[in-house]
């Protein structure tokens, strides 16, 4: 009879400490969303045609540019919710821009200083 009690105690502990366990951590894949940046070869968007892409981005990861925009870009504009950083090498890495958070419509701006250097961008949410 010991023996029984003894091992309903030891499952009731077991059961109650497994509900008093936190939760595990969301699947962080779940929170990726999409949104996009515009961007264009010429400075000020005049919208000539392929010279200009509406990108859809994943936030969060690095993006590198195709062949069309690669050390290219002279206008960029991320969506409201976007702040996005260029940088001068595939995969992120490299000398970055600062942040961009609005429409920029000439990278060669001193503030900027960033005209026709991208190679990749990242973007996050604000």
């Amino acid at each position: 009879m010991k023996t029984t009690v003894s091992t309903a105690l030891i499952a009731f502990s077991l059961a109650l400490s497994a509900l008093a366990a936190p939760a595990p951590e969301p699947n962080k894949l779940a929170a990726r969303e999409d949104s996009n940046v515009l961007i264009d070869n010429e400075a000020s968007f005049p919208g000539h045609s392929g010279q200009f892409a509406n990108l859809v981005v994943t936030i969060g990861d690095c993006q590198n540019l195709n062949a069309t925009f690669n050390n290219q870009v002279s206008a960029i504009s991320p969506n409201g919710i976007l702040t996005c950083t260029l940088y001068d090498d595939f995969g992120c890495i490299g000398a970055a821009s600062v942040p961009i958070t609005g429409r920029v419509q000439d990278l060669a701006d001193p503030r900027y200083n960033f005209d026709n250097r991208a190679s990749s961008l990242r973007c996050n949410r604000r």
